[in-house]
């Protein structure tokens, strides 16, 4: 297999680890959903400045202490300004007697101790308003509590049966209170679960489950379910399943209207097709995807990597590097920006044939500096992607020696791994350790890598997966063409109404003119007439007054 081959491989997980994480965010970002107002933080501070002592000042406390909370890095001491507003809170609350209240700001303390790492606090708190709740028969309220507490305690693998249990505690209240949307909203955090622990037959279940219910209860706004379930797809390999959802949300959206999330679906096909090297499709895919107004920042960076990356597969160089100036001209905002920067440039660099600028890029992303628990384990699959396509690079150059660092570092990350690699790393990995073999004449070692290999890729390739996308594609191509069909035959019947009607009026038109002329005509002929015969009048009046003139001399003379 050829070291573009391996940046195909390595690169379709990369898109994969991204698109899962953003799918769990999509769900567990519930709550900071519930945040998106307009108001900037200095317009509620100024806000709460103007307020009364009033519920009002309360909504503004909360609203501002989130805002605090949900972004830390921005001002050093943002979570200490969010947990004096939450207490604010508590306290007006308390004084005011306003029982809901004093709830919402514990629920948000709540939140506070959980994105502090106090679990006991958190969850000391959440009992609380379970407890709350449940005395008050709000089963709405109660679900609520529990849902948030699952919400909250994503992404800690040691108490996902925890979180398991107030899922299920949520949408048993969810059921009984008939809050049909929201319990098929928890079913999607019970399917998380299950993904996360490899339950995928169950998980897969749950998830068409969860677009059944939120179907039947009327709920329009499907986009975190696909997302879901193109993820799922996608990261088991099932290409063709998962640009089939996304289709079916463009579809969706088709009929309502195109959103900012749109974003999520485009990219997703892009990705699809990129997967089975489609290059062609997936360039126009992500093209589609960037013109897309508000579009998220995360897909912007997934669309223009895949648009550069396919680009470089179809050696329209000229283009990708017009792309990739555009792309490393946005600052980075987070480290996987980053690292597609680093990404794009070092696979640019190598097609262009400066491959030594390419390993620097490598190296970059290799000395990235990681603060959290998720950054690390993504930092895991940089790891081996840069370790295998830095061996690959001095490998295609004819330097052996220095790719045996690279590939030694590539087996160490697989050894010591947290969490499990995809196997297309280890295609590229077994790639590389076979050509590393060969150079160095050790041919039986060469030959057991080389077996590895075929063995892995076999299993992981079919042509019925390639086959079926372009199947897909050619449909949606054919439904667009038939749309487009379908608009030119309703713009061609508009046409021949406007044709037809324009007929009519003209001669609607020359009708009233020759009217207008028949009538004139009439009107000439009839003053004509009585213009000759006033003349004769004239004349007849004329002739009598001579006749009783004569008349008047005759008497004279016979006088």
């Amino acid at each position: 297999m050829s070291h573009v081959a391996a940046n195909k491989n390595t690169d379709n997980y990369i898109c994969k680890l991204i698109f899962i994480a953003i799918a769990l965010f999509f769900f567990t970002a519930r709550l900071a959903a519930q945040n998106k107002a307009a108001e900037s933080a200095e317009e509620i501070r100024l806000a709460i400045r103007e307020s009364s002592m009033d519920t009002n000042r309360i909504s503004l406390q909360l609203k501002l202490g989130d805002y605090y909370m949900r972004h830390p890095g921005e001002v050093k001491n943002n979570m200490d300004s969010a947990i004096n507003l939450f207490n604010q809170a508590t306290v007006l609350s308390i004084k005011l007697h306003e029982l809901d209240w004093q709830y919402n700001a514990l629920a948000m303390l709540g939140t506070y101790y959980a994105y502090n790492g106090e679990t006991e606090r958190s969850r000391a708190i959440f009992r609380r308003l379970i407890s709350y709740f449940h005395q008050k028969v709000n089963m709405q309220k109660e679900a609520d509590a529990w849902n948030w507490m699952g919400d909250l305690y994503n992404g800690k693998k040691d108490n996902q049966q925890e979180r398991l249990g107030f899922y299920q505690q949520a949408r048993s209240l969810y059921l009984q209170s008939h809050h049909l949307s929201q319990a098929a909203q928890t079913l999607s955090g019970i399917a998380s679960i299950h993904i996360e622990t490899k339950q995928y037959k169950l998980a897969g279940n749950e998830l068409q489950e969860v677009l059944a219910e939120y179907k039947a209860s009327g709920n329009k706004d499907l986009q975190g379910t696909y997302l879901q379930l193109f993820s799922f797809e996608y990261a088991r390999g099932n290409y063709y399943r998962a640009m089939a959802y996304c289709l079916e949300e463009i579809e969706n959206e088709k009929a309502s209207q195109i959103t900012p999330g749109s974003a999520y679906f485009y990219a997703g096909a892009a990705m699809c097709n990129d997967a089975v090297k489609k290059h062609e499709e997936a360039v126009k895919w992500s093209r589609k995807a960037m013109t897309i107004e508000r579009h998220p920042v995360i897909f912007l960076y997934i669309s223009k990597y895949i648009l550069i990356k396919n680009l470089i597969d179809l050696n329209r160089i000229k283009e990708a590097r017009i792309a990739l100036n555009d792309f490393s001209s946005g600052k980075p905002l987070r480290l996987l920006d980053t690292f597609y920067q680093y990404r794009m440039t070092a696979l640019y660099l190598d097609k262009i044939n400066k491959s030594g600028l390419a390993v620097r890029c490598y190296v970059k992303i290799l000395e990235l500096e990681y603060k959290r628990d998720i950054e690390k384990e993504v930092y895991e699959f940089w790891s081996v992607m840069c370790n295998n396509e830095t061996a690959g690079i001095y490998l295609k150059t004819k330097l052996a020696p220095k790719a045996k660092k690279y590939i030694d570092s590539a087996a160490f990350t697989f050894k010591n791994a947290k969490t499990a690699l995809d196997p297309e790393f280890l295609v590229a990995f077994y790639d590389n350790s076979y050509k590393y073999n060969l150079a160095t004449g050790n041919y039986r070692a060469a030959i057991t890598n080389l077996q590895r290999r075929v063995k892995l890729q076999d299993s992981l390739f079919t042509a019925d997966k390639d086959k079926q996308l372009a199947e897909l594609n050619i449909q949606y191509q054919t439904a667009q063409q038939e749309l487009s069909i379908k608009d030119l035959h309703s713009q061609g019947t508009a046409q021949q109404v406007r044709l037809e009607k324009a007929n009519l009026q003209r001669n609607i038109t020359i009708g009233g003119i020759v009217v207008m002329i028949l009538v004139s005509a009439l009107f000439y002929r009839n003053y004509k007439q009585k213009r000759s015969a006033n003349k004769i009048i004239t004349h007849k009046n004329e002739l009598l007054q001579h006749l009783l003139t004569e008349k008047e001399w005759l008497l004279k003379e016979v006088h």
